[in-house]
């Protein structure tokens, strides 16, 4: 496909954009048959034979947003399905390769004749290469082509224009010794006498091809008008989204002279008005009242056309039109076409600005890389369970070998070593624990596998994943089968040297208490050093749920910036000059790249880019300065994964990361002002995204943008819809969190029923000398809230810090700290409640 390929963007819903390709060579695809990618065949879910239509923006060489240029027109074609389309490349999204690919294949004529461009026209070359210089293996006719530059001829000299209107500015630094020449189109012209002409060519020509002084302006001869005296020039100017107005630049001496030689040749072609026969019958993106047209222009344009009516000075004419720009090139006599397009070709393979050549496998590759990382991610909240683990098992190891002193004491007295009593022990519970650590192996391979399915279940949602391949390697099995392992033994060690934890006595001699409540809270300080270990359980646990379940709460940022709604189309718009978008609403550029939210799997190396007016938008004249961008704080750290003051390249530039928003619904890319995303992307035409401030206004542009593909939600639900993604990735880190607070409470309640069965003697004395079931149960109650509400107190204060330096929803937090609180007291009484009613006969109550 080395000679090039169409390619334009179109839409069959609101929701299914579409990429649309059609081959200058390709004769299989004929009429108006269409092949799909598997992809898109899924999604439109046709038979072979069924019909469907497309939408299309129309294509022209000249920027909309120019005075000579036309706004896009919106175009249908009924298309008929016919299958897959068999070729590799059909399955790849060109665009964002982690995307499922919407690619339509079409017939080469039927594209051009719908977007109104010639035929065998191209934008794009396919080269099946990884090699880095792949853009010089694409043809020299192809590169030309796709310049958009043609050559022709003038007075015997070589002349060289640009469909584009304006001649690229590095091509004028490659041709330095060419003449340049500037030809736009005026509104009118104007003596002090009366005399008026109306819609015309006006021209100059650097060098002394055609010379001008300044303030003064040559008519041609071939006008019947004759001026005189002071004129005044009145041309038009346009500002964003072709809002065009008219200006008018007075020169103080006019005069007639021949310009035989002169011809339409050397105006730059401007479709819908060069190629009319009829001066009446022009077709332009500009307000032309055709009424003042006369009889003397439709003589003039029958037989000169597009030829200049008016000459002035060519540094004047920048100036005041276009400055640094020409439409013309005028080489010497003699010089070849050939040695022409020699000079230029190095400078259209090598400007970015004009061709660029991305490799799509290996920016996919660089993505992956660096995208984001799951995997300490999945670590890091892990860590709170594998701690939790570790210390259960500490925990009921020394409730084992609590239960065994007796045995432990016998052997002493048989073995003689409490060396040897400490390595037969060892043994025998590391004979146990093994086969348990690949068992839980085997379980928590199977518990993330089960996080992955619901992972894959939320890609699937975002980019169309159809499976998910479970990969673990051989190395990963026997690091965590050692590790665990050697913390086993590690504990189990640590448990047989350490001495039992004895209870300490606060008291003399005996003292009466005046509650029962007072004796629990003594109860508890006695054994705190037996409680140490169920207490940092409780507060892992309780700072797993509430600080993952705290960053899953939607925090309130910058939002919509005061703006009530959020619109978004399928293609670009631009508003023609007599019908201008409607008020109440900001229109923002897009130029659409890697996606920089939740949604992107990868990293953003170049992030999508919103520009628009900054003032309107924040109330601040200086929120960013030319070059500087805004960018949502969790798309910095999670997906573009740069710093602040970081720069991030574009073909035309660098943009620089210098300031940090909150949750806004920017959070797809970056945000710029109108001239740094002008400057950086010329070629980007019309808007996209747009904020609009109320219903009345909503419901303006709701009929407005219709058309283009429109998608109308509230800034509520567009920031809900965005935040869901980031949310349903904390819901399933949540799982973590609630699981080690399930640990927590779990050993809370193994060490209260064995607290209660090492002191069966105690209870059965206390209840033998009149002290009732409901005073037993409030003792050992209060001994015990005495823990929980410890773990509690350390996890808020720890929170509180941690809200100081992250983006914790604060009263969330406290409410669901507030809910543990209510269910861990709830729990640990029912326990203890339970206990005693199980255990009614035992005891004398």
């Amino acid at each position: 496909m080395n000679g090039g390929v169409l390619h334009t963007t179109g839409f069959i819903s609101a929701k299914l954009k579409t990429d649309l390709f059609a081959f200058p060579e390709n004769s299989v695809i004929t009429g108006r048959n269409a092949y799909c990618s598997n992809a898109l065949a899924s999604a439109l879910n046709l038979k072979i034979g069924e019909s469907f239509t497309i939408r299309v923006l129309t294509m022209a060489s000249i920027s909309s947003e120019q005075i000579t240029g036309m706004p896009p027109q919106l175009k249908q074609i009924r298309l008929v399905y016919q299958g897959i389309w068999q070729d590799t490349r059909a399955e790849v999204n060109f665009n964002n390769p982690q995307q499922r690919p919407y690619n339509l294949f079409i017939n080469h004529n039927l594209l051009t004749q719908t977007l109104g461009i010639e035929d065998q026209s191209v934008n794009e070359v396919w080269i099946q290469s990884r090699d880095t210089q792949a853009s010089l293996k694409v043809p020299d006719s192809v590169v030309w082509k796709l310049s958009q530059l043609e050559l022709s001829e003038w007075r015997h000299q070589p002349i060289l224009k640009s469909k584009a209107y304006f001649i690229p500015y590095h091509v004028l630094l490659a041709c330095p010794n060419a003449n340049k020449g500037l030809i736009t189109f005026a509104k009118s012209l104007s003596d002090q006498t009366g005399n008026q002409l109306n819609y015309f060519f006006i021209g100059a020509f650097e060098g002394d091809l055609f010379p001008v002084k300044k303030d003064t302006l040559l008519i041609s001869d071939t006008v019947t008008k004759q001026f005189s005296g002071r004129t005044l020039l009145t041309y038009y100017v346009t500002d964003e989204y072709r809002h065009i107005g008219f200006q008018t630049h007075r020169f103080e001496n006019v005069s007639h002279i021949s310009d035989r030689l002169m011809s339409s040749n050397i105006s730059p072609h401007v479709p819908g008005l060069t190629d009319s026969d009829d001066c009446t019958h022009w077709i332009t993106g500009m307000p032309i009242d055709l009424e003042k047209v006369d009889q003397a222009d439709k003589d003039y344009w029958n037989r000169y056309q597009s030829k200049p009516k008016v000459y002035m000075n060519f540094e004047q004419a920048q100036n005041i039109f276009s400055p640094n720009q020409c439409t013309l090139l005028i080489f010497q006599a003699g010089t070849s076409t050939a040695a022409i397009k020699q000079q230029i070709m190095p400078i259209l393979r090598s400007d970015p600005t004009l061709i660029r050549s991305v490799s799509v496998t290996n920016i996919q590759q660089l993505n992956l890389q660096e995208g984001v990382q799951f995997a300490p991610l999945f670590l890091g909240l892990s860590l709170f369970i594998i701690i939790s683990g570790l210390l259960i098992l500490w925990m009921l190891l020394k409730l084992h070998l609590q239960s065994r002193n007796q045995e432990r004491q016998i052997l002493n007295m048989y073995v003689g070593s409490d060396h040897q009593v400490r390595r037969f022990l060892t043994c025998e519970i590391m004979l146990a624990i093994i086969p348990g650590v690949f068992m839980g192996l085997g379980v928590g391979v199977l518990l993330c596998h089960a996080q992955l399915l619901m992972l894959m279940h939320l890609w699937n949602e975002i980019i169309g994943m159809d499976i998910l391949n479970f990969h673990a390697s051989w190395q990963s099995f026997a690091i965590a089968l050692l590790s665990t392992t050697v913390s086993c033994w590690l504990l189990l060690t640590l448990s047989l040297h350490s001495p039992a934890e004895s209870s300490r006595y606060y008291m003399a001699k005996s003292h009466p208490l005046p509650s029962i409540h007072i004796l629990g809270s003594l109860s508890y300080f006695r054994r705190f050093g037996q409680y140490r270990v169920c207490t940092i359980l409780l507060i892992l646990g309780i700072l797993g749920t509430l600080g993952v379940g705290g960053f899953g709460i939607k925090v309130r940022g910058e939002d919509g910036f005061s703006y009530a709604y959020v619109a978004q189309t399928a293609v670009p718009v631009v508003p023609s000059y007599d019908s201008p978008f409607p008020s109440g609403g900001l229109a923002i550029r897009m130029y659409q790249a890697d996606r920089a939210d939740c949604s992107n799997l990868l990293r953003a190396s170049m992030p999508t880019v919103y520009g628009c007016d900054l003032e309107a938008l924040t109330g601040d004249g200086h929120y960013l300065n030319t070059m500087e961008a805004a960018v949502d704080a969790g798309s910095l750290q999670w997906i573009i994964k740069r710093q602040v003051g970081d720069s991030i390249t574009y073909p035309n530039g660098e943009i620089k990361l210098q300031r940090v928003m909150k949750a806004s619904v920017f959070q797809r890319g970056i945000l710029v002002n109108e001239q740094t995303f002008e400057s950086i992307f010329p070629n980007v035409q019309g808007a996209q995204f747009f904020l609009i401030k109320d219903q009345k206004s909503a419901s303006a542009y709701q009929g407005y943008l219709e058309p283009y593909g429109l998608t109308l939600q509230s800034v509520d639900a567009f920031m809900a819809e965005a935040e869901m993604i980031q949310n349903r990735y904390l819901a399933i880190f949540l799982q973590l969190g609630v699981l080690g607070f399930i640990l927590g409470i779990a050993s809370l309640t193994l060490m209260i029923l064995n607290q209660l069965n090492a002191q069966k003697r105690e209870i059965s004395f206390m209840s033998e000398i009149g002290i009732s079931s409901m005073d037993l149960c409030h003792l050992f109650y209060i001994e015990n809230l005495w823990i929980y509400s410890l773990a509690m107190a350390i996890s808020l204060i720890l929170l509180l810090i941690l809200s100081i330096v992250c983006a914790i929803n604060l009263p969330m937090v406290m409410f669901g700290w507030v809910s543990l609180f209510a269910i861990g007291l709830i729990l640990i009484y029912l326990t203890i409640k339970q206990y005693f009613r199980m255990h009614k006969e035992t005891y004398c109550f």
